[in-house]
């Protein structure tokens, strides 16, 4: 799971906030190619992150981390669910995202960008705990 937070997300959001400057308008397909890099990456770091907690509850015999007894690792596992869920939100949102003539399209790159931010963040904070 480090691997898809600290190498896969890392890569997303660098080739989001600056290939798409640097690249243009250059297409793939009918994409931009920035968003043809960012897309598959993100969706990895979601499919790399879920697979990862089904092998960590496999392995706990599918038992959650008591908070009585083990307070930090249950504080590093809430952060990662809710880190886990909002990467998959991500990808529901960027394969429902809008055209870039829509109105409403504003709102979708202010909740993309609050929701990828607040799970890099959080990825970070569980990565110390």
């Amino acid at each position: 799971m480090i691997i898809a937070w600290v190498l896969f997300t890392s890569t997303g959001v660098l080739i989001s906030r600056y290939y798409k400057f640097l690249i243009g308008d250059q297409r793939i397909l009918k994409y931009n190619i920035w968003f043809a890099l960012h897309a598959p990456v993100m969706i990895l770091v979601a499919l790399i992150s879920i697979a990862a907690l089904l092998i960590i509850l496999s392995a706990r015999r599918w038992s959650w981390v008591n908070a009585d007894e083990q307070p930090l690792e249950f504080a590093h596992s809430i952060f990662g669910i809710v880190t886990i869920g909002l990467s998959v939100i991500q990808v529901a949102l960027g394969l429902l995202r809008p055209s870039l003539e829509h109105p409403k399209r504003f709102i979708f790159n202010l909740v993309h960008r609050l929701f990828g931010i607040s799970a890099f963040i959080f990825s970070g904070i569980n990565q110390t705990s």
